[in-house]
């Protein structure tokens, strides 16, 4: 299974339950979880990463105020490597098609498996060897 080596990880969704589920997954994973339970509260977090410790983030869609899309397409313009993982219950086209365009990297579809998780950004993380 993936392990991770204490990267930054940034939880980002309003729902205090499924942030503190993926915390744990992380934390088993050997990832250091860091979590926002809004897209503003998320864009203060990367605002105080200026030398870019946080390379992924697992991003809800659907939150009150400034969804996911809004966050990721500020998010873009602040930190353009950042990978991002979208969440959400269900992904119409159109919200594919917006974040292709956004250059989200993978999409997970709640409810999903730590497996998924792991298989989702296995890739995302650099290696150290």
């Amino acid at each position: 299974p993936l392990q991770g080596n204490r990267e930054k990880v940034l939880v980002v969704d309003d729902e205090k339950e499924v942030r503190n589920m993926l915390v744990e997954i992380l934390q088993q994973m050997n990832f250091s979880p860091m979590t926002a339970s809004s897209g503003k509260e998320a864009l203060e977090i990367i605002d105080k990463d200026p030398s870019g410790e946080i390379p992924l983030i697992l991003a809800d869609m659907a939150m009150p105020k400034m969804d996911g899309l809004e966050m990721i397409h500020h998010l873009r313009d602040k930190r353009p490597e950042v990978a991002i993982v979208a969440m959400s219950g269900v992904f119409q086209d159109h919200m594919i098609e917006a974040l292709n365009h956004q250059q989200v990297d993978t999409f997970l579809t709640k409810p999903f498996t730590q497996g998924e998780l792991q298989m989702a950004i296995e890739n995302l993380i650099p290696r150290r060897t």
